[in-house]
């Protein structure tokens, strides 16, 4: 019989997906943290208080860094390989006045 499934082979699929579960949470954990510290105040980050979900919502980091030009050129520099780098830095650029 095709359709019928052992015991053993249901244990296997059973065991099998929350093993991949766990290697789910377990890699992307990291990139949650690391997202909600860049978005949390610094109070909760020093006090050690961010797991997954931001604290004292803050975004001052990333208003910094697009403040800094230099910071857009970097990007189009990176990106010049790219068959698509006009789309994408060419806006960029106008929007800073760097040529």
């Amino acid at each position: 019989m095709v359709g019928k499934e052992g015991i053993g082979s249901r244990i296997f699929d059973l065991v099998n997906t929350c093993m991949m579960l766990l290697l789910c949470v377990v890699m992307l954990y990291p990139f949650l943290n690391v997202i909600a510290i860049s978005l949390s105040s610094s109070e909760h980050i020093l006090r050690g208080d961010i797991t997954i979900f931001p604290k004292g919502f803050n975004i001052n980091g990333y208003s910094y860094i697009f403040k800094d030009p230099f910071y857009i050129r970097g990007i189009c520099t990176r990106s010049s390989m790219r068959q698509d780098r006009h789309f994408v830095c060419w806006p960029l650029l106008r929007s800073w006045r760097i040529r």
